[in-house]
């Protein structure tokens, strides 16, 4: 069986993964959302903008918690 840490590893990977992919998705579908929605160069900045402050805000609570898991499967 795999040890706990491991699965946390493998699971972090994975949503770092999708995070990569649904920022490449979006990259490449810019141009079909920004006509649809009518939003202009600077918006899609701020879009864009909000997906960084997003990983940022996060980053460190999730280390964190990362951190209290590794210490309670030890």
């Amino acid at each position: 069986m795999i040890q706990r840490h491991w699965r946390i590893v493998a699971s972090l990977f994975v949503l770092a993964f999708i995070t990569i992919v649904d920022r490449v998705c979006i990259s490449a579908a810019k141009n079909d959302i920004a006509a649809e929605l009518a939003i202009s160069e600077l918006s899609f900045g701020v879009v864009f903008g909000a997906f960084a402050i997003g990983y940022a805000i996060f980053m460190l609570p999730s280390g964190w918690f990362g951190d209290l898991l590794g210490r309670a499967g030890s």
